[in-house]
């Protein structure tokens, strides 16, 4: 294996470490409303079976968007490298990327979330965009919800737009979306198990989170 590969798989384990444990801190406080409509809505079947393949189905729309939104912007990258080097553009949106990362994850760790206004107020028109979607079936939900605003996703975006090709962009994006992922199909088998905890799972998230922003930033400073 060459350096070159190694540092490939390098970024796509930390994009699924950033999706892991910010979907135990993050995706859960926001998402869980739309697991446990999801549950509620498609599950045919009793038991844990019933339960997970709606949860796969929901989770799979979600990531088909984020690699459709990441396509987009890898296709705008390539416009611009056409026109002038990317060089400086990759360099900035990787240490943007660790900034908004940082701050997340300190504002969490310190309970003032610079994100709570836009969560809270999402939460609170989960109802209303319920009604007017009313999906036919949950993958179709999970890439209308793919799209709504998210502080975690952005800082993915961004610092996926930072790596060298579009391609590995795009696979980078996926491995963020299975991490993020893994947390909300739990939280739909033994949701009581991680609220009574999610103090500690916040916190780890938050760490995980300034460590990942730390090393965007580094990474950009290196680049």
């Amino acid at each position: 294996m060459d350096r070159l590969n190694l540092n490939t798989y390098i970024e796509f384990f930390n994009f699924f470490t950033l999706g892991f444990f910010g979907g135990i801190g993050h995706c859960i406080s926001m998402c869980h409303p739309f697991v446990i409509y999801t549950s509620s809505r498609f599950s045919t079947k009793k038991g844990y079976f019933g339960i997970i393949i709606p949860q796969l189905q929901y989770n799979a729309g979600r990531i088909v968007t984020y690699i459709m939104i990441s396509i987009i912007i890898s296709y705008i990258g390539d416009i611009i490298n056409a026109a002038s080097s990317l060089m400086g553009i990759q360099k900035g949106a990787s240490i943007l990327a660790g900034i908004l990362l940082f701050l997340y994850g300190s504002s969490i760790l310190m309970k003032r979330n610079i994100f709570a206004p836009i969560e809270s107020r999402i939460a609170s028109y989960t109802p209303k965009i319920m009604s007017k979607l009313n999906p036919k079936n949950p993958f179709m939900l999970g890439i209308f919800l793919g799209f709504l605003p998210c502080g975690l996703l952005y800082g993915a975006l961004i610092s996926a737009f930072g790596l060298s090709s579009a391609s590995k962009s795009v696979v980078a994006i996926l491995f963020f979306g299975i991490g993020t992922s893994i947390p909300l199909l739990i939280f739909s088998l033994i949701g009581s198990f991680l609220q009574k905890r999610y103090d500690l799972f916040n916190k780890i998230s938050a760490l995980v989170m300034i460590s990942m922003g730390l090393y965007f930033i580094f990474g950009g400073i290196r680049y």
